[in-house]
């Protein structure tokens, strides 16, 4: 691989791990297999819509 493509690579798998990370931290369950062509499955079922102000 080209050493930028490699680099932007490696940053895409930076950021990944860090999004698991912090929706993990926020109680939401969250896996990644690391492979940036595949997506992060995220469990959001402690996720609430706010309601509309009145």
């Amino acid at each position: 691989m080209i050493p930028e493509i490699e680099q932007r690579e490696a940053n895409t798998v930076l950021v990944g791990q860090r999004i698991v990370e912090l929706m993990r931290a926020a109680g939401f369950g969250a896996q990644w297999s690391g492979n940036t062509d595949e997506r992060i499955e995220a469990h959001l079922s402690r996720w609430r819509k706010r309601s509309p102000s009145a």
